[in-house]
């Protein structure tokens, strides 16, 4: 089972960033991450990459209780791309964790929620 670092052994609560690589995926399920989580979230950065596929992520969609950042990218690449724009993009004020999430549910993931602590 992995487990995020207890807060109270860092210097500072707020230690990760969440960054979503999206194409059309729901973000709703941004809005389940537990409160456990959510205590040590800096930022959640979506990198929309729908290309007018369909609408870019909406706001309404996103947790209001989290600092969201939706910034829209050419559809280049894949995956790779998008975390090797953020670390160059935010390369002087990188979160001492970052976790990279593709924004829909993958097939060859299921059953491994289970096997975190903190998501629901």
């Amino acid at each position: 089972k992995y487990a995020l670092p207890e807060a109270a052994s860092l210097s500072s609560n707020r230690v990760l960033d969440i960054v979503v690589e999206r194409h059309c995926e729901d973000l709703g399920w941004l809005n389940l991450i537990s409160s456990e989580v959510r205590s040590l979230v800096k930022t959640v950065l979506v990198y929309d990459k729908s290309d007018g596929d369909c609408p870019p992520a909406d706001g309404k969609d996103l947790p209001s209780d989290m600092h969201v950042v939706v910034t829209q990218l050419k559809n280049v690449g894949r995956d790779g791309h998008d975390q090797l724009y953020h670390i160059a993009t935010h390369y002087d004020d990188l979160a001492p964790y970052t976790a990279f999430l593709q924004a829909g549910f993958h097939w060859a993931l299921g059953g491994l929620k289970d096997r975190y602590s903190g998501w629901k």
